[in-house]
């Protein structure tokens, strides 16, 4: 399976990705992003969130009968594709509303494309697995860099996002993205921590910005809730458009990931 930054979230179920991202669900994120004004459950995660306490449960009835489980997911290196974005015309108009999400580009070499048909990774600037994604797939294929701010410290996710969302043009987004992972990447040692607070001090979001990183938040949680979708979704979170409308997606990341992901995008291109 996958290595990947896992996020617990309730949602109203599917309506809010068949009619749109911006209604019809409300997100529970392990860390949510207070000051995006993201409208959250506060407690933290537990097992018992998700369901009835343990104790409440009546005894278990032995099923001699009943086949094994088997998993809602497809291993790695194989993509975790939703019956629902598997569908052309619901993979079409998904695409074309993520591609109105504030992101960087690269790997176009500053060509001027649709970016409802490159590659968009929702990923945290804070996740060691979307920094190991980064640096092996960046610059292979057009993929558009989707900050999101949903793990723990939410004001570091927030201005590190920020600051990759100010980079202008790909050489800036490429050098932007590095030194956010640099400073606030979990795991990283490239800086002390004064040096980190010192940088995060200077970013100031803005409104703007704040409003830009809340609808990639809601738009991440409700593809993550179509049917069919792996319901322990984390980051990185890989969309790629297929030739024919459908679109596959990949949640985590394993070494030779980006191999499954570019030969997915250029199937049929």
């Amino acid at each position: 399976m996958s290595k990947k930054v896992v996020l617990g979230v309730l949602c109203g179920g599917a309506l809010c990705f068949v009619t749109g991202f911006s209604t019809g669900y409300v997100a529970g994120i392990v860390h949510p992003p207070q000051a995006l004004a993201v409208k959250a459950f506060q407690q933290p995660y537990s097992a018992q969130l998700y369901g009835a306490p343990a104790a409440a449960l009546p005894p278990p009835q032995p099923m001699p009968s009943a086949p094994p489980v088997q998993p809602s997911y497809a291993p790695s290196p194989a993509p975790i594709k939703a019956s629902a974005l598997s569908n052309p015309e619901i993979g079409r108009k998904v695409m074309t509303e993520v591609a109105k999400l504030h992101g960087v580009l690269i790997g176009a070499d500053g060509k001027k494309v649709d970016e409802s048909q490159v590659v968009t990774i929702f990923f945290d600037p804070r996740c060691p697995f979307c920094h190991s994604l980064f640096r092996t797939i960046s610059g292979k294929i057009p993929v558009k860099w989707v900050p999101i701010p949903v793990l723990a410290g939410t004001d570091a996710g927030i201005s590190s996002s920020a600051f990759i969302l100010s980079a202008k043009g790909e050489a800036e987004a490429s050098r932007a993205i590095e030194t956010a992972f640099s400073y606030v990447g979990e795991g990283s040692v490239a800086h002390t921590p004064d040096d980190t607070q010192k940088w995060l001090a200077g970013i100031n979001p803005t409104e703007q910005q704040k409003k830009d990183l809340q609808e990639s938040v809601s738009a991440f949680v409700a593809i993550h809730k179509a049917p069919g979708s792996d319901p322990t979704f984390g980051v990185p979170s890989v969309l790629v458009p297929m030739a024919d409308g459908s679109v596959t997606m990949h949640d985590g990341y394993n070494p030779g990931d980006e191999d499954k992901i570019i030969a997915d995008y250029r199937r049929g291109r």
